[in-house]
This record gives structure tokens, sequence and C-alpha cells, in this order.
């Protein structure tokens, strides 16, 4: 196993770092999913208070028109219908109010529908960011351990050409040694 103890775990500590990094981005990205599904799920429900609200105003006008009826028919009797003419009065103003609060929940239900038809589509490209995200902390991961491993073979290289000197080193020095012999020997020669 190459490196120092020290290089190991800065190594180490910096692949744990972008593991935690990774896991953190996971986690927000399940979490961004479920709010994605629970904001759809929000959506299907306004868009049956959508439905109810038509079904309101259906009764509503149904309501107006039976007060309407029971108005002409108030003053078809004259002073007989005077009681029915107080009644369609009252059911007409009912209809009346629940075709404003009808309208007033229609909007309401609209709003909503865009405000979550818009974070709908926020929360998708978020999802989106994140995924990238992680294809980058991998991309990096890889890069990471790619130039480990290079420099794990460079340091083994550069050992052998460590030992492979030591040894043309010594090899030098008999050299030298077995010269430095031989001089002696031609000195001794030379004086006798």
């Amino acid at each position: 196993p190459g490196g120092s103890l020290s290089e190991r775990t800065q190594g180490a500590k910096q692949s744990g770092k972008l593991t935690e990094i990774e896991g953190l981005i996971r986690t927000i990205a399940l979490n961004a999913q479920g709010m994605y599904g629970r904001l759809q799920t929000i959506g299907t429900k306004v868009t049956k208070i959508g439905t109810m609200v038509q079904t309101i105003n259906k009764v509503s006008d149904k309501t107006n028109l039976l007060s309407f009826n029971a108005a002409i028919e108030a003053h078809k009797a004259q002073e007989k219908g005077l009681g029915l003419s107080v009644i369609a009065e009252e059911i007409r103003q009912f209809s009346d109010q629940a075709a404003l609060i009808n309208i007033d929940i229609q909007q309401n239900a609209q709003e909503i529908e865009h405000h979550i038809a818009s974070a709908l589509q926020d929360m998708e490209a978020f999802i989106k960011e994140i995924q990238a995200g992680l294809g980058q902390i991998k991309s990096i991961e890889l890069k990471q351990d790619f130039a480990l491993n290079q420099l794990q073979g460079l340091r083994s290289r550069f050992q052998e050409i460590t030992q492979e000197a030591k040894l043309q080193a010594a090899h030098a020095a008999q050299i030298i040694e077995i010269s430095r012999e031989c001089k002696e020997k031609d000195q001794k020669k030379d004086q006798s």
C-alpha cells in the first residue's frame, strides 16, 4: 500500500468527504422527490375541489331558477302567494350568496393550482440539478481514484529507480575500488 500514513489518511478524508457530500445530496434528492409527490397529491385534491365547485354552481343555478319560478307563481297568485314570494326571495338571496362563495372558491383553487404547477416545475428542475451534482461527484471520485492510482504507480517506479540508482552507485564504488587497486599495483610495479 503506497504513500505515507499521512498521505493515505488525507486521501481517505477527501474520499470520505465526497462520500458524505454524496450521501447528503442523495438525502436532499429523496426529500425533494417526496415533496414533489405531495405537491402532485395536493394538485389532484385541488382539481377535485374544482369539480365540486362546478357541481355547487349547477345546484346554485337551479336553485336560482327555482326561486325565479316561485316568484312568478307567487305573482300569479297575488295576495294568496305573498308567503311564497317571501320564500322565493330568500331562496334567491341564498342562491346568490352560494354563487359568490363558489366564485371565490374557484378563484382560490385556480391560484393554488397555478402555484402548485409552478412549484412542481421548480422541484423538477431542482431534482435535475441534484442529479447533475451527483454525477459530478461521481466523476470527481473516479478522477481522484485514477490520480491516486497514477501516483501509486509513480511511487513504485520511483522506488525501483532509487533501488537501481543505489545498485549503480554500489557498482560504481566497486569500479572505483578496483581502479584504485589497479593504480596502486601499477605504482608498486613502477617502483620496483
